[in-house]
């Protein structure tokens, strides 16, 4: 979902880009966007539990566009659901499953197109999906990462340490997060919206010159996100002007609850309103990620003074185990991290995807010399050899790939009206052996109708034409002979 009316507000400060403009540099990828956006073409499929491999084709054909544009794609893959969204999470799968049993009511009753509509809305993209999205990369030599948690605060880490130049996602958490530059809705063609961060400064009309970062977050928590619902009746330009007026989090708190026109909403709020806003703050600076340069998990940024002005206390004293702190989500063993960053083992169960021989793509670990092998604790589990940092698979170990260009096989190009290339001056046998002698195996041959009435004269040609970049081929068989004319025509 995003942050309500944020991608709006900013809209002055973006640019229309093409991913070209990243030639040569690291660009993540939301996993998730572009299986969900795969999906609505084999919706149908998918609810009546088939195994379609149409979202497999729409994610690698956008992989090959990047390629084809010099661009390194990075995906980065949603893991285990965050304890702070389980409510967002739970009301999501509630709505699969009323338009779940609408379409199978309208496939009941004939109407396939509105089935069809009420199966994409139902769509719910799986770590199984993504695990099969994961083989084909490996395959094409693709770097991939799966979070431990969100992957936007996964792409959040990777955009901060420089590793990554760009972000190409659908919604407007990663702003919230702290991306410098972030692609929104990225089309089949490569063109998307850009978002810098450095052009907040010049907003006019709602001034973000004396924002701080944790001021940004809070006021996209107040406007309603996915970790807080926010405040009905309080958008994010409201949000924005008290923010700025208010500036520290105990005030904005304060502002709020002391005006009447929230009253009603405070006193049927189910639970604690500065709680649950404070907890969608943290969420947003300090979510639990994975390094991969430290082989570790921990926090997006570390618990210092940004918690401690949040919850008016010492944020280094915090026990690891308080809720406040496990609402970021769990820091779990490395080792087990490490199998999950891989998309070895399942980011929720921690159960592996498969066995060895039922893969799809077989893996082949490195050599072990310098490496180091982790097991997942289970002592019937493979080992598998690890490389250092840990990614899903790195793109230092990638090759010059074949561009998608040399693989595709393009329409054909329509006849040049300005007479330049024309074969007319050509050899009809040299025609058919040469060049276009691929280009008839490829094509079919379109042939006139068959007369319909009988031939009223000795000689008359059937033609057959055959068409071709520059020029058309007649193939006339003169009946009763064996003969045969071949005549070019412009």
């Amino acid at each position: 979902m995003g942050v309500t009316g944020l991608l709006n507000m900013l809209k002055p400060v973006m640019e229309e880009c093409h991913v070209e403009r990243f030639r040569g540099a690291r660009v993540g990828i939301d996993g998730y966007a572009w299986l969900h956006k795969g999906s609505f073409g084999c919706a149908l499929e998918l609810a009546e539990g088939l195994k379609p491999t149409g979202f497999v084709s729409y994610f690698m054909h956008r992989v090959k566009l990047l390629q084809h544009f010099g661009v390194r794609p990075v995906v980065v893959f949603d893991g285990a659901d965050l304890p702070q969204k389980r409510k967002t999470d739970g009301d999501r799968a509630q709505r699969r499953r009323k338009n779940m049993q609408s379409g199978r009511e309208a496939m009941r009753k004939g109407d396939r197109e509105t089935a069809s509509l009420c199966f994409r809305r139902a769509i719910d993209v799986t770590a199984e999906m993504a695990d099969t999205i994961a083989q084909e990369l490996k395959r094409h030599n693709v770097e991939y990462i799966v979070a431990p948690y969100e992957a936007d605060a996964q792409l959040a880490l990777l955009s901060l340490q420089g590793y990554i130049e760009s972000v190409i996602t659908e919604d407007s958490d990663l702003i919230v997060y702290g991306c410098s530059n972030i692609l929104f809705k990225m089309n089949k063609f490569g063109e998307g919206s850009l978002y810098a961060s450095d052009k907040l400064t010049e907003m006019r009309e709602w001034s973000f010159a004396e924002f701080t970062r944790e001021m940004f977050v809070m006021m996209s928590c107040l406007a309603g996100c996915d970790f807080f619902e926010g405040v009905p009746g309080l958008g994010i330009r409201k949000a924005h002007a008290i923010v700025k007026k208010h500036r520290t989090f105990r005030n904005v708190v304060s502002s709020i609850q002391d005006d009447r026109k929230f009253q009603d909403f405070f006193i049927q709020y189910p639970s604690d309103f500065k709680e649950d806003f404070r907890r969608a703050c943290l969420v947003f600076g300090h979510q639990t990620i994975w390094d991969p340069n430290l082989t570790t998990l921990r926090h997006l940024r570390p618990l210092g003074m940004t918690v401690g002005r949040l919850i008016d206390d010492d944020a280094t004293n915090l026990d690891p185990s308080s809720e406040l702190v496990t609402c970021l989500g769990r820091i779990y063993e490395n080792e087990v991290a490490e199998l999950v960053a891989r998309g070895e083992i399942h980011p929720a169960t921690h159960r592996r995807f498969r066995s060895e021989q039922n893969s799809l793509v077989a893996f082949k670990p490195a050599p072990t010399d310098g490496k180091k092998t982790v097991s997942s604790g289970n002592s019937n589990t493979k080992r598998v050899t690890l490389h250092q940092p840990c990614f899903g698979y790195r793109g230092d170990m990638i090759r010059k790939h074949t561009t998608p260009a040399a693989l595709r096989k393009f329409a054909i190009p329509r006849p040049s009206t300005s007479g330049k290339g024309n074969n007319s001056d050509l050899g009809t046998s040299k025609i058919i052996v040469g060049h276009d002698a691929s280009f008839l195996e490829s094509r079919p041959v379109r042939a006139s109708p068959k007369p319909q009435t009988p031939l009223k004269r000795h000689g008359s040609l059937l033609p057959v034409r055959i068409r071709s970049p520059t020029a058309r081929l007649t193939l006339a068989v003169q009946p009763g002979s064996k003969q045969t004319i071949l005549k070019w025509e412009r």
